[in-house]
């Protein structure tokens, strides 16, 4: 051989030298590095809290040895949001193909609070404000501690109306800021009262419509004749007494004025094979304004009651666009009591009441007149 090059079974280039008079020396290069991607799913936006890592975002390589690693890991959580991050990947060069790189920047959004707040009970003019009306919810709950009120605890409520309270907290590293209110009702008489205090219906929801367990007289006693179904509660010991008609029109149809709104509303009943339908519309407007079930005028409640042996499956719906973004719905299951109920007895104009207001009189003598 005189010269030349030859190529061998595993790729490499031999090149052959041609020296006068000499023997040939072969010299040996390496093939070219074969090109290869970082592949991953890395989305724009993250949140504070989540975890970029290998396994979150699908790390890997398209060819060769799976070598890729992020250049500068991130912390175990992200724990700052309102920035932008970058990104890089890095797969070193292995077993004849090459070094890949793929870099990104990523948004790292706030975690957004959720703050809840039912609206609280009504007050005496003169009350300091306090826990009671001051007891609003956040999600996650370690930020309740900074919550911050306007007005604050032990503000006075000098004047009688409906008052905003406001909650808000500020954000911080990890969350955006948030806020919400409520109205409060400062009252000076009887009549504007709560409902429960004042004895008309039950406390927490009890007596319905949608029939809700309370801490204590969660019992109820049903009468069910061809023409009526009674519920007697013993919370507050009132009664609801419905009449049942032949079919859903028709117990629709039967509904009182719109212009009437009874304590517990207007409710008529239709069976459904074996379940009784309850459906009561035009709750009063101060039971609906109570809660916790929170109902407008248009608002509407549907009852199922479904007897088992012992057991009566028991739900409810909630239909009111002014108070819901969407109806929903309850259920629970009441189990037979071996025994009986017995007299709650809560009437409007009971001493409690009177202990109410002569507190309030004795207040007003103290103070030399002012509420």
């Amino acid at each position: 051989m005189t010269g030349g090059a030859v190529v061998s079974e595993v790729g490499q280039l031999i090149a052959l030298s041609n020296t006068q008079g000499g023997t040939p020396t072969p010299k040996v290069e390496p093939a070219p590095l074969l090109a290869r991607d970082i592949t991953w799913k890395l989305k724009d936006s993250w949140t504070v809290g989540e975890t970029i890592d290998k396994a979150s975002i699908g790390l890997g390589v398209s060819a060769g040895p799976d070598n890729a690693a992020l250049t500068a890991p991130l912390p175990a959580k992200l724990a700052k949001g309102g920035v932008s991050v970058s990104v890089t990947a890095v797969a070193p060069a292995a077993e004849g193909y090459a070094e890949a790189t793929l870099s990104k920047t990523v948004a790292v959004q706030k975690l957004k609070p959720l703050i809840t707040w039912a609206t609280p009970y009504p007050v005496e003019a003169g009350t300091k404000l306090s826990a009671r009306e001051l007891d609003a919810d956040i999600a996650p709950p370690e930020l309740r501690p900074r919550l911050v009120y306007a007005p604050k605890a032990n503000d006075t409520l000098a004047t009688v109306g409906v008052k905003t309270l406001k909650v808000s907290y500020a954000g911080d590293d990890g969350h955006e800021a948030a806020s919400a209110q409520v109205s409060l009702k400062v009252v000076d008489g009887p009549e504007e009262l709560a409902p429960n205090d004042r004895c008309l219906i039950g406390s927490r929801g009890s007596g319905g419509p949608g029939m809700l367990n309370n801490i204590y007289n969660s019992n109820y006693r049903f009468l069910s004749t061809p023409d009526a179904f009674v519920v007697v509660v013993e919370m507050g010991f009132g009664v609801r007494t419905v009449p049942i008609l032949a079919s859903k029109a028709a117990a629709q149809a039967a509904h009182a004025p719109a212009a009437l709104h009874p304590w517990m509303g207007d409710s008529t009943a239709w069976w459904e094979g074996d379940t009784l339908v309850i459906e009561t519309v035009n709750v009063h407007p101060q039971q609906g304004a109570f809660g916790p079930i929170f109902l407008s005028e248009t608002g509407r409640v549907t009852e199922r009651l479904t007897r088992t042996a012992k057991e009566i499956a028991y739900e409810f719906v909630v239909e009111d666009p002014v108070h819901y973004t969407q109806t929903w719905k309850a259920e629970m299951t009441l189990y037979a009591l071996d025994g009986d109920i017995y007299e709650y007895a809560c009437h409007e104009g009971n001493y409690a009441l009177t202990g109410i207001l002569g507190g309030a009189r004795a207040k007003e003598s103290a103070s030399g007149g002012a509420p």
